[in-house]
């Protein structure tokens, strides 16, 4: 199977991202931070989020949007704690969860057999 690469761009680099290795991807303003690989590398781009969401969508990716300013690869997710509404991902990235995404996560979560705490 052939992999699929994304190219990230910001004002002092390009960065070539395999999508497999797309662990979440956040929003702060108008920069989102791409987190990858399991060493948890970054790279910060000035692109939204929804464009970067619609970009994965296109190559249909496994991607769940857990908060307003967050989106995550469903495989990398490792746990959810619905007690704190958090969600730890593969390298120890913890981010939180939106009460109204709950349900969605939880859906997903359990279609692919993952913990539920």
């Amino acid at each position: 199977m052939e992999r699929e690469f994304l190219i990230f761009e910001n004002q002092k680099k390009i960065v070539k991202i395999n999508i497999d290795d797309i662990i979440a991807i956040t929003c702060e303003g108008t920069c989102s931070t791409v987190y990858y690989t399991d060493k948890l590398h970054k790279f910060t781009i000035s692109k939204s989020l929804v464009q970067i969401e619609r970009l994965l969508i296109e190559r249909q990716c496994l991607l769940l949007r857990i908060h307003r300013n967050s989106i995550v690869s469903l495989d990398k997710i490792e746990m959810l704690d619905k007690k704190n509404n958090v969600i730890t991902l593969r390298g120890g990235l913890e981010l939180n969860v939106s009460i109204r995404q709950l349900p969605s996560i939880n859906k997903a979560m359990k279609e692919r057999k993952l913990m539920i705490l």
